[in-house]
């Protein structure tokens, strides 16, 4: 929580005075598809994503009148430091940017999903909420 969900908090207020002061302003929030569906052992995680989720889509609407658009970007594993433990195939971090770049200048203010493997899983939650959380909760995170 004191990254994904207070860190966002406080980055937000620290910027929302300069992104008011600038036209065209965007923010952009880096998600996970994680907020949408969990994972055995990952429920801190998980539960952390969401939140941030949920203060995204707040601070949209917050935004929205001085014109600041925000971009919340849900995307499934990639090939981070952190993502590097999860099994493959993981997405490039260069595909989820060049995504999250794409929304901003086509001007989405919305939640976007990174990457093909990102959009195949969020077509499984549109389908099918309760089976992809079934199909999710067999999946066990490797330790290592």
């Amino acid at each position: 929580m004191d990254v994904n969900y207070f860190g966002t908090l406080a980055m937000t207020r620290a910027f929302a005075p300069a992104l008011a002061r600038t036209h065209g302003s965007a923010m952009l929030n880096m998600l996970s598809m994680l907020a949408l569906v969990s994972l055995p052992m990952a429920a801190t995680y998980s539960a952390s994503k969401a939140a941030a989720l949920s203060l995204t889509r707040s601070v949209r609407a917050e935004f929205e009148a001085q014109g600041t658009q925000v971009v919340g970007v849900l995307a499934v594993q990639t090939e981070t430091e952190m993502g590097g433990k999860l099994p493959e195939p993981r997405m490039t971090p260069q595909e989820v940017v060049n995504d999250a770049l794409d929304a901003i200048e086509a001007g989405i203010s919305d939640e976007i999903v990174a990457g093909s493997q990102s959009r195949g899983v969020h077509q499984a939650f549109i389908a099918d909420p309760k089976g992809l959380q079934a199909k999710m909760s067999t999946r066990l995170p490797q330790r290592g």
